[in-house]
């Protein structure tokens, strides 16, 4: 149902910069802070994983490919062939293209673009808000490894 295309350097920079912006907000939303302070935090961590840009090494860029040719989505993920591990830091279906079954035959593409590689093991991380994705990771066999929970008490005074 989607094919797996490495991004072009011009896909690259659009993704990665919508990328920014959207993890920077997701983390505002989800920790209730401030979204400079997480868009500074969110920076220096992409800029801490991907030190070489789109040429670090086993970081993998995928356009996500539907049959008819239009791509319906994003894919970043690390392989680490040692550990035989591989860790999925985002995907992200269209928005117009939700609930059509791509994120479903990205991740399942993954496994098999994976398999072959080595790997032997898939993690992920998931914001708590985010029902559809979490409801996708159990349907296809994914775990909780572990559970990081927040709780807001009101202001200080």
């Amino acid at each position: 149902m989607v094919t797996l295309r490495p991004m072009t350097e011009a896909e690259y920079d659009a993704w990665m910069a919508s990328l920014r912006a959207s993890y920077a907000a997701d983390r505002a939303r989800a920790e209730d802070l401030p979204l400079d302070e997480r868009q500074a935090e969110a920076d220096k961590q992409i800029a801490g994983l991907l030190p070489q840009g789109a040429s670090t090494p086993d970081h993998f860029f995928w356009r996500i490919i539907a049959d008819d040719g239009a791509g319906v989505g994003w894919l970043w993920v690390f392989h680490d062939t040692v550990q035989r591990r591989a860790f999925i830091y985002d995907i992200e279906i269209d928005e117009a293209q939700r609930g059509k079954g791509y994120g479903e035959a990205a991740m399942r593409a993954l496994e098999e673009a994976l398999r072959p590689a080595g790997a032997t093991h898939i993690g992920l991380s998931v914001f708590g808000f985010n029902t559809a994705a979490r409801a996708l990771y159990d349907k296809l066999g994914y775990s909780v490894a572990a559970t990081y929970m927040l709780k807001r008490i009101g202001e200080a005074s």
